[in-house]
């Protein structure tokens, strides 16, 4: 997933860099099938990916989706400098026109990204292109080991299957014991 998220931005900011009418056609159509894929291959991945599993229990848009991935990246060493820096985030997403306001209106402070706990609120006292942006780093430990550390307790369906788990912890509590 993360793999294509970097392809998707590495297109973007490509596409900026590019004069020639007939190279920009052959990396805007780059561009438009790497974010397809990215977005697409997300929405095809089973809820046992907690990046996956966590963007929709948040109700993240896809702009919001390629802030954190844009995040997760650089946290996990695979995009080029820090990006916890808002004016640094906008350069190494390549976002433009209405994508960049949704990506602005994302980053405001408010929203699912904050609500849902995947970024730590900015201080209000922060001019908006040098606010610091902090991704949970239980929420990176959690993607980079594929675990929900969220999750506590066990899943069971009736009394019957709570006992048999409770049976295997009093064995092991017993040889702890002898």
């Amino acid at each position: 997933m993360l793999a294509a998220a970097q392809t998707m931005f590495l297109a973007r900011q490509r596409a900026g860099e590019i004069c020639q009418p007939r190279a920009r056609k052959r990396t805007w159509d780059w561009l438009t099938a790497g974010q397809y894929f990215f977005h697409r291959s997300l929405e095809l991945t089973d809820n046992n990916v907690i990046f996956a599993l966590r963007c929709r229990l948040a109700g993240l848009s896809e702009t919001e989706v390629e802030i954190v991935a844009a995040l997760l990246l650089s946290q996990l060493s695979m995009a080029d400098g820090d990006l916890n820096i808002c004016a640094r985030l906008f350069a190494f997403l390549g976002v433009m026109g209405t994508r960049a306001v949704a990506a602005q209106r994302g980053l405001s402070g408010e929203g699912p990204l904050y609500d849902s706990g995947l970024l730590q609120r900015p201080s209000p006292e922060e001019r908006f292109d040098e606010r610091t942006i902090e991704i949970d780093p239980n929420f990176v430990e959690d993607v980079l080991h594929n675990h929900d550390s969220r999750q506590i307790g066990w899943a069971v369906k009736n009394e019957d299957e709570l006992h048999k788990k409770l049976a295997g912890m009093i064995r092991i509590n017993e040889r702890a014991c002898r």
